[in-house]
């Protein structure tokens, strides 16, 4: 007896879809968590026709929880660095917010965005998952190396600016000649005592 085959869960009410291939991607899994909140505001506005037309203006999504300017800018940076959203219009203060398209959605309406058909590419996101991953060193190989990381710096023998020449600029002989002994101050001559006067004082007499 065949297995019955078990029916599909249905979705109920209005859905985009977000492929389990950009939820595995490296480009989703690498985003914050800032990012990845901020896409499902993306997702919240798409009808199945306006994509490159969603917004994320800071009034907009003020009523929907968010409450610093300064987070939603650097989602929206990390999002448009990662491929996973593009902006489609520039916006100003009198001609309304920034547009915004999903990259795995196509855009089928051009009106009023920024690009044209030809200049819009679906798939930005599997960018990051074409990149070669980064070479990794064991951090005991890099610990026990005594070479560099960068490579051996080989210095010079010879200092960048040619040999060092002496400081003083005088000659190591005196200018007077070779002095073969050195001539100390005179020293005072000791005192002897030749004999005792009448009073019993002695008689003190300089050496010559």
């Amino acid at each position: 007896m065949a297995k019955r085959k078990a029916p599909f869960e249905p979705v109920y009410g209005r859905y985009t879809p977000m492929p389990h291939d950009v939820l595995d991607s490296i480009a989703f899994l690498g985003c914050s968590v800032r990012a990845k909140s901020i896409i499902f505001e993306l997702l919240r506005q798409h009808t199945g026709r306006n994509n490159g037309h969603l917004q994320l203006s800071l009034k907009y999504l003020k009523k929907r929880g968010w409450k610093s300017a300064d987070q939603i800018q650097k989602a929206k940076t990390e999002l448009i660095n990662r491929g996973l959203i593009i902006k489609t219009k520039l916006g100003g203060l009198s001609i309304g917010p920034d547009w915004y398209a999903l990259t795995w959605l196509d855009i089928t309406d051009f009106i009023g965005l920024d690009i044209r058909p030809k200049e819009y590419h679906r798939g930005g996101w599997q960018l990051m998952d074409k990149l070669p991953p980064p070479k990794r060193v064991p951090h005991s190989a890099i610990r026990n190396n005594t070479i560099p990381q960068e490579g051996m710096d080989l210095l010079p023998s010879v200092p960048p600016a040619g040999s060092l020449k002496g400081v003083l600029n005088q000659s190591a002989t005196p200018h007077g000649g070779n002095n073969e002994c050195c001539q100390f101050p005179g020293l005072k001559k000791p005192l002897r005592i030749v004999g005792k006067s009448r009073k019993g004082v002695p008689n003190v007499e300089k050496m010559h």
